[in-house]
């Protein structure tokens, strides 16, 4: 009776790290060569440098993207750069505004200067 008990406990720990283990990590490279096989032209992409680019042409071996606004420059991506697709990226041309500097702090950066000549 010991000896099948202890089979038991060997079974359900197996039973266990195959669930939690091997089961999600399947599930995670499914959803990746689904979005690798769904990856066209102008879809937009973020890569694993943290570099958003626009795809623009996508070969067995490379993907070609265009970072930049305009022309922009082109980069050979291998498959593994490439982190996911993005849709909700801001537009880069957009313009940023910066933040007006206030007259307390020209203020008090001009006393520092004046403290140490």
């Amino acid at each position: 009776m010991k000896g099948s008990s202890g089979f038991f406990i060997i079974i359900v720990v197996i039973v266990l790290v195959y669930v939690l283990l091997f089961l999600p990590q399947r599930r995670q490279q499914k959803a990746r060569q689904t979005m690798m096989s769904q990856l066209a032209p102008g879809n937009r992409i973020l890569t694993a440098g943290g570099i958003y680019a626009m795809v623009t042409e996508v070969t067995s071996e490379k993907i070609v993207a265009r970072i930049g606004l305009d022309e922009g420059l082109l980069v050979e991506l291998d498959h593994r750069a490439v982190l996911r697709v993005v849709n909700d990226v801001p537009a880069s041309d957009t313009p940023v505004s910066e933040p007006e500097e206030s007259e307390d702090y020209e203020e008090e950066g001009e006393g520092a200067k004046e403290e140490n000549p």
